[in-house]
């Protein structure tokens, strides 16, 4: 998934060091947000491969899921590179306009595979953090329930600025324009994480196996990630209410 993409394009740089040239095939929505974070690297959309696959030349293929493994890079190396996304300037000044100046913003996202009820809450669960004094809620979710839509369209709590995104390199503009992200486990955590920006992430107490330790002040992969886990199954009313107490 997206989230998969994020976390592991950080061996791209590591990658590129043992070959002349390196190609890198992304899925459409990144692959614009993945050209301008690796400029050293050829980056094709999948849809773009598959059209000039013919004429297109390699050597050698690998997942980037592989890579830490073919390079034998050890958990304690996953610190060497805090930030390897990065927005594109025009799309974080596009965003800056949506955002005030004299409050604390934060961006959130609630949504995930919905399948996968340990990554997925519903906005009134993260609604208490607009109650914070100066504090400043927008909508990071581009695919709403229509309560959710109606909701978002009529509150002065949250912006809706998930309607505005047509690729991540438009989410990745606004999130450099906030001062904290607040997530369930997706791909918007993943990419704030890849991005080196503040986050609070919200885990299940059946958390992916990836996510080997949330127990500490980040979770593993990613240093900027601060980890609140929920004691109860889809339950991440104690996150927020944990959260609810460090300062923004």
């Amino acid at each position: 998934g997206y989230g998969d993409t994020f976390l592991f394009c950080r061996y791209l740089n590591e990658i590129k060091k043992y070959f002349k040239h390196t190609i890198f095939v992304a899925q459409k929505n990144l692959s614009s947000l993945m050209k301008n974070s690796f400029p050293d690297i050829e980056v094709y959309s999948d849809t773009e491969f598959e059209k000039k696959r013919n004429k297109i030349k390699f050597d050698y293929h690998i997942p980037t899921m592989s890579i830490c493994g073919v390079l034998k890079i050890r958990p304690t190396e996953y610190y060497n590179n805090v930030c390897w996304l990065k927005a594109d300037k025009n799309k974080i000044k596009e965003f800056s306009k949506y955002f005030s100046k004299d409050k604390f913003n934060i961006g959130i996202f609630w949504e995930s595979t919905k399948s996968l009820n340990q990554r997925y809450t519903d906005i009134e669960t993260l609604l208490p953090l607009g109650n914070i004094k100066n504090v400043q809620l927008y909508s990071l979710v581009i695919n709403k329930e229509d309560f959710e839509i109606n909701y978002l369209e009529n509150s002065p709590k949250v912006v809706n600025l998930g309607k505005k995104f047509k690729t991540f390199s438009d989410t990745a503009g606004a999130i450099e324009n906030c001062d904290l992200i607040v997530a369930t486990d997706s791909s918007v955590m993943n990419l704030a994480g890849a991005m080196g920006k503040k986050t609070f992430g919200l885990f299940s107490e059946n958390s992916e196996w990836r996510w080997y330790t949330l127990d500490g002040e980040d979770v593993g992969w990613y240093k900027t990630i601060k980890p609140f886990c929920s004691k109860h199954k889809n339950d991440f009313s104690m996150s927020i209410a944990e959260l609810n107490k460090f300062k923004m």
